[in-house]
């Protein structure tokens, strides 16, 4: 994990997921890239060309000096190489082809909750971003209080993409010193299949990451959505890690990805890995 890229709307969410970044970095080694994306004056119906040059000039000017700013605020020591970086809208699209291309290793950037009317109609600039990245992206939620992360739980669906998505997860778990357990929702009148199923799962990942230790629950629910809403109260955990399953055309319009939902409500931070369409 070489380079960490971290998109800034210099709101006190962002700062909190620039602050985690900052000390991922230093445990990793890594570096980071503070990416905040303006929105230009275009419009011809406003003032001279010269002037809107000079507008959008000035303002990227001020932009630069707020992000100078925040990284003196939290990075006083420059114990991490920190570049900042200032983009144009569209937000979405930018940030996601910067990513790309300086090859950022991880997205960490912070989350708002949403619900109800807010939620359908517009979501939150992380929930598209987990559906548009194919780089893992680590969400720090509004009310995550800053504390150590100590222990990771990745949720599994018997993936393809399961090997490289725990791959990244035990990465970032180990470097922040966390135990791993790997989480399955069973529904009920299915244990004895589920069980099985999930023995012969472990086995199979155990000996992929032989001689990490690794943890493994199996928890039953009625209804999975629920229970990982509830997930914590069964297992407290400081992470949350899940594969980002691609979406048909029809799905995209109709149904919302679970990992998506979860970006709404998540508490804890939020780390999703897209699935390896090689694997697939």
């Amino acid at each position: 994990m070489k380079r960490i890229l971290v998109p800034t709307d210099f709101s006190a969410t962002a700062e909190k997921a620039l602050l985690f970044a900052i000390d991922l970095a230093k445990k990793a080694g890594s570096s980071i890239m503070l990416y905040h994306v303006y929105t230009p004056v275009e419009s011809v119906f406003i003032e001279s060309f010269a002037e809107r040059k000079l507008h959008n000039e000035n303002m990227q000017l001020e932009v630069m000096r707020q992000m100078h700013g925040l990284v003196e605020t939290l990075n006083p020591n420059n114990e991490v190489a920190i570049a900042s970086i200032v983009g144009k809208v569209p937000l979405l699209e930018n940030v996601v082809r910067f990513a790309e291309k300086n090859h950022a290793d991880l997205i960490v950037m912070g989350t708002q909750g949403a619900s109800g009317i807010k939620k359908s109609l517009i979501g939150t600039v992380a929930a598209r971003m987990i559906e548009a990245s194919r780089i893992p992206i680590l969400l720090i939620p509004e009310q995550y209080n800053g504390s150590r992360i100590q222990s990771a739980v990745f949720a599994t669906s018997y993936h393809p993409s399961d090997i490289d998505a725990l791959t990244a997860t035990l990465g970032i778990a180990n470097v922040l010193g966390a135990s791993t357990t790997i989480v399955r929702i069973g529904l009920p009148g299915e244990e004895s299949k589920e069980q099985q199923d999930f023995e012969s799962y472990a086995t199979h990942v155990k000996e992929h990451f032989d001689p990490i230790p690794l943890q493994f629950r199996l928890v039953s629910g009625h209804d999975i959505q629920t229970t990982m809403e509830e997930l914590y109260d069964h297992i407290p955990y400081d992470m949350l890690a899940m594969v980002r399953r691609k979406k048909s055309f029809l799905e995209s319009f109709f149904l919302e990805s679970f990992t998506e939902h979860m970006s709404y409500v998540t508490r804890q931070p939020l780390l999703v890995v897209p699935e390896n369409e090689e694997t697939l």
